[in-house]
C-alpha cells in the first residue's frame, strides 16, 4: 500500500507540472480528473471542475466542433487532432488534441484520456514564417535583376522570374540543375570558379561577365553579385547571386568612347584620342624607367 500510495503521489506530481493537459473522462462526458494545466486553460481550479461535465465547462461551438471526435472516442478509436480556441478575451489559441479510449479488464470501453499541447507558438511561427517567404517572394519577383540560389555543389535551388525569362525556362524545370545544363561548359567553369571564390570570402564579390543563354541564343554583358549563404553556426550552405544586365549600358560607353576619339565622318582616331594614349605612354614609361619616342 505504501509502494501504490508513493506511486500515485509520484504520477500526480508528473501530471501536474506537465507542460500540455491532462483529463479522465467518462463515457457520459463527466470530468473524472484533471491536472492543473487543463483547469487553467478552462479558467477555473481543479476542484470546481471535478463532476462536472464537458459541455458545462467549454464554450457551445468549441463542443459541436470536438463532439464528433469524442463519439469516435467512445467506439474504441484513438482520435488525433488540431484545435483552434477562440477565447472569451478575443485571443486564439491552437491545441493539438489526442482522444485514447481506456478499457477495462473485460475490453470494454470504460473511460477517455484527453492529452493536449498548445499549439499557439508553433503556428505563431509559422505564419510568421509562411509571411516572410511571402515578402521575399514578392520583392523577388519584383526586381529587375536574375537573382538565384546555388548549394555548395553548384546545384540551383531556386530563381526569379527573370532568371525563368532568360534561361527560357520556369523555376520548377531549373531546381535541381547545374550552370552546366543551362550554358556552355567554359562559362559553367568560370561560374563554378567564382562560387567558390565568393563561398570562400566573407563579403560579397562583384565582377563583370558575359552571359549567353542557350534557349534563346541572348547574350549580354552583366555585373554579378555573389554573396555567401551561411547558416546559424557560420558554415557555408551556398551562395546567392544577381546579376544586373549592363549590356545598354557598356553600349552607351562604347559610344561615349567612339565619340570622343574617333571621327564622326571617317571613323579615324582623332587627335584626342592621340594625346589620350600619348600620356598613357608617358605614364607607363615613368613606371618603368625606360624611354619611348614618337
Amino acid at each position: 500500500e505504501a509502494a501504490a500510495r508513493a506511486y500515485e503521489t509520484q504520477l500526480a506530481g508528473v501530471l501536474r507540472h506537465l507542460p500540455g493537459a491532462v483529463a479522465r473522462l467518462g463515457l457520459g462526458l463527466e470530468i473524472l480528473y484533471v491536472n492543473q494545466t487543463q483547469a487553467q486553460w478552462v479558467d477555473t481550479e481543479v476542484d470546481q471542475i471535478i463532476g462536472k461535465r464537458v459541455p458545462e465547462v467549454i464554450a457551445p461551438a468549441l463542443m459541436e466542433r470536438m463532439a464528433p471526435y469524442f463519439e469516435r472516442a467512445i467506439r474504441g478509436e484513438t482520435v488525433v487532432f488540431e484545435n483552434r480556441i477562440d477565447r472569451p478575451d478575443g485571443e486564439v489559441r491552437f491545441r493539438h488534441t489526442t482522444l485514447v479510449p481506456e478499457r477495462t479488464a473485460d475490453g470494454s470501453i470504460g473511460s477517455i484520456v484527453l492529452f493536449v499541447y498548445d499549439l499557439t507558438a508553433l503556428k505563431n511561427a509559422q505564419a510568421e514564417a509562411l509571411q516572410q517567404k511571402a515578402l521575399l517572394s514578392s520583392l523577388l519577383k519584383a526586381m529587375p535583376d536574375m537573382v538565384f540560389l546555388k548549394n555548395t555543389q553548384g546545384v540551383y535551388q531556386a530563381c526569379n522570374p527573370v532568371f525563368e525569362r532568360l534561361a527560357g525556362r520556369p523555376e520548377q524545370a531549373i531546381v535541381g540543375l547545374t550552370a552546366a545544363d543551362l550554358g556552355s561548359a567554359a562559362d559553367a567553369a568560370r561560374s563554378r570558379q567564382y562560387d567558390l571564390r565568393a563561398m570562400q570570402a566573407w563579403q560579397p564579390l562583384v565582377y563583370e561577365e558575359e552571359l549567353c543563354f542557350a534557349e534563346d541564343g541572348y547574350q549580354g554583358h552583366f555585373e554579378t553579385i555573389k554573396t555567401p549563404m551561411r547558416d546559424a553556426q557560420g558554415r557555408v550552405t551556398g551562395v546567392l547571386g544577381v546579376c544586373r544586365d549592363i549590356t545598354e549600358r557598356k553600349r552607351a560607353e562604347q559610344e561615349i568612347e567612339r565619340l570622343a576619339f574617333y571621327d564622326v565622318l571617317t571613323g579615324l582616331p582623332n587627335r584626342r584620342l592621340l594625346l589620350d594614349r600619348l600620356g598613357h605612354a608617358c605614364v607607363a614609361s615613368q613606371r618603368s624607367g625606360q624611354l619611348g619616342a614618337l
